[in-house]
Order: C-alpha cells, then structure tokens, then sequence
C-alpha cells in the first residue's frame, strides 16, 4: 500500500509541477498585456487543477500520514490563487490593479512551487514561506478586488465569493 501512496504522491508531484511551469508562462505572457484576462481565468482554472489534486488524495491518505499536512496547505494555498486568479481576469479600465495582481500571483505561484516541492518533506509551519508582506498583499489586493467579482469558474448568482473572511479562513488553515 505504502508503494502505492508514494506512487500517486510521486505522480502528484510532477503533474502539480508540470502545472506550475504552465502556470509561471501564463504570468509571463500576462505581465505586459493587460489584455490578457482570457490567460489570467486560465491561470485560475490550472491551479484549481492541483487544489483538486491535493484535496483528493488527502482524502485517500491514512490519517497519520506525514503528507497529509502538506497536501492541506497546498490545497488551501492553491485556493487562494484560485480566487485571486479568477477575480483579477475580471479587471477591466483598471491596468495597474491588473498588473499588481499579476506580480502577486508570480510570487504566489514560487511559493505554490514550494509548497509541493516540500511535500516529500516533514510537515513545517508556513511563517517563513508566507511572510506578513505577502499576508498584506492579498488582504490590500482583495479589498481593491470587492465581492462583486466572482472568485471561480461559476457564474452563477449563488456561488460564494472569495471575501475577506474566506482568505482569513484559508490563512488560519495554513497556520498564518
């Protein structure tokens, strides 16, 4: 069983970081085109990608497993870009929020990279890969995005919007 799990974790790995590079081309293309907000919800859709990964084999991991911690935070961690993601393709008459979104979700999307190259690692606090400046980013980020932009590939009236309470509930699952 033990081979099985390392497998799956293995393939999880390599598949997440196939997406990461996928993820890091996308911000590239997007940092100087504004226009670009079709490549932005793109973003959104791939790292949703690896929180579904993460949140599924969680599921099928024993309880006392050491991945298990790492799996939760790269999937509450890849939720946050999520969210991020999808509301800054919304951006529109407003560049230079669109371009502070972009330089976030780059940093964000190193410390994603990490967060999954760790996971063969024990688990760790997150305090030195999500600093208080990054934390204030995307408090000040989130604030300038407002509820009214949905924060998935929902469009429908009733989804939950990604407010600041719901990045409060995700930075306190990360242990920030």
């Amino acid at each position: 069983m033990d081979s099985n799990i390392d497998g799956l974790l293995k393939d999880f790995q390599k598949e997440s970081l196939n997406i990461v590079n996928q993820l890091h081309s996308i911000l590239d293309g997007a940092e100087d085109n504004v226009e670009s907000h079709t490549e932005i919800e793109k973003f959104g859709q791939m790292v949703d990608r690896i929180m579904g990964g993460a949140r599924s084999i969680q599921i099928l991991l024993p309880a006392k497993h050491n991945s298990i911690q790492w799996l939760e935070q790269i999937g509450n961690y890849a939720e946050i870009c999520k969210a991020v993601g999808y509301k800054a393709s919304q951006i529109k008459n407003n560049d230079s929020l669109y371009q502070v979104c972009v330089a976030f979700l780059m940093d964000a999307t190193e410390i994603l990279e990490n967060l999954i190259k760790s996971l063969e690692r024990p688990p760790q606090n997150l305090t030195p890969l999500i600093n208080e400046t990054f934390i204030d980013r995307l408090k000040w980020i989130n604030q300038q995005l407002g509820t009214n932009l949905r924060s998935s590939v929902s469009v429908s009236s009733n989804e939950e919007q990604a407010t600041q309470s719901k990045i409060d509930e995700l930075l306190k699952k990360l242990g920030i």
